[in-house]
């Protein structure tokens, strides 16, 4: 009876996200009027806005490589997959195919979520993740859902030591985002802090410790290091990816790390200049909103005692972007940081729900803006 329940409230979540995404396409044109320079009109078809903003240069990736500016910021792991949907159904369908296939591995990625060992209160998480405000991301012609399917794949395999496909996997996640190494980071992590609980430090000096996890280190990486090879001899720079972003107008500093702090401070001085009616305001409270959450779902996960290499993976994915001194992107980037949003299942039930309820409306107007080509994340 209780599985019964489970499943139907679960079946209930996900009809009720499918409602929230079918009303914002058919509304969206009369909260925000069409902009144009950034919707995808490479087709006719009614699906075209699923690739808006990054979506266009994964697929200009996908037609010709990375032979156009600033294409050197996408990793390669979501191109590959789209360059072979594109060969087999054609140009025309490859957004709408590649959406579909997003949507089956987000269904894939929460079956494993329920099979990995440590993971409580799942109920709540499906709610929180699929209200998340940028959760739409899951099904449009990005990255998201395929690096959610590697990383909780990894995870997975890692819950029950079989470290061969761990790493494998781990690697191959490295090769779609870069935040994919901390995946095998948080792995050896969680080995090194289990050493330093036993009090057995000299053992962390060892050379079959250093051997190993240096091997751990060059598999579960290697995604990343293909590619920044390929971009080291093909462009001369292996940090391109990293130099480009300040190219991109979003407030991006490459050039030194600024810290979390005065990233705060910098929103509350925008916050305080910049008007309710501006369109940008939005997008500022959406990048506060999420980091703050997920920062606090992280926290709440170390209190509850979530693995450690859970929480060393979500806290280095969550703090990166950050240091180029935004939050630009955030409510996307933490879409896929899954110990954030499970920790916050932990809070109490009415704040889940307030949560759960502020999200929902977020997610509407982004999703919203979003296909009329504004900027979210």
């Amino acid at each position: 009876m209780k599985r019964r329940t489970l499943l139907l409230g679960n079946v209930y979540v996900v009809v009720t996200w499918f409602g929230l995404l079918i009303l914002g396409w058919l509304e969206a044109d009369k909260f925000y009027p069409a902009n144009k320079l950034f919707i995808f009109k490479k087709f006719r078809g009614y699906w075209n806005p699923l690739a808006n903003f990054d979506g266009f240069h994964y697929f200009k990736i996908i037609q010709g490589g990375y032979n156009f500016g600033l294409s050197q910021s996408f990793f390669p792991g979501f191109p590959l997959i789209g360059r072979l949907i594109y060969w087999l159904v054609g140009p025309s369908w490859t957004i709408l195919v590649s959406s579909g296939l997003n949507l089956l591995l987000l269904f894939l990625s929460l079956y494993l979520l329920i099979k990995v060992k440590g993971v409580k209160n799942f109920s709540w998480f499906l709610p929180l993740l699929l209200l998340w405000p940028s959760s739409f991301y899951l099904v449009t012609f990005y990255s998201e859902s395929l690096f959610f399917f590697l990383s909780l794949l990894a995870f997975y395999f890692y819950s029950r030591y079989r470290i061969r496909e761990t790493l494998i996997l781990a690697g191959l996640a490295s090769g779609v985002r870069l935040v994919g190494i901390f995946i095998v980071l948080g792995f050896i992590g969680e080995r090194l802090l289990k050493l330093l609980a036993l009090g057995d430090v000299k053992e962390i000096f060892k050379i079959k410790v250093i051997l190993k996890t240096s091997a751990w280190l060059l598999i579960g990486g290697f995604g990343l290091w293909l590619f920044m090879g390929f971009l080291q001899f093909r462009f001369g720079d292996a940090f391109i990816f990293v130099h480009n972003q300040a190219k991109f107008l979003a407030g991006r500093e490459t050039d030194r790390l600024v810290f979390l702090p005065q990233v705060f401070y910098r929103y509350f001085k925008m916050f305080l200049t910049t008007p309710p009616s501006n369109p940008i305001f939005f997008v500022l409270v959406l990048e506060v909103w999420t980091t703050l959450l997920a920062m606090i779902g992280l926290i709440i996960g170390m209190v509850k005692k979530l693995p450690s290499s859970w929480w060393i993976y979500g806290w280095a994915s969550l703090i990166l972007p950050t240091l180029t001194g935004t939050l630009s992107s955030m409510p996307r980037y933490t879409l896929v940081v899954f110990p954030a949003i499970l920790g916050l299942s932990f809070l109490p039930q009415r704040l889940k729900l307030i949560i759960i309820g502020v999200n929902g409306i977020f997610l509407i107007f982004a999703w919203m803006r979003f296909l009329q080509g504004w900027w979210v994340a």
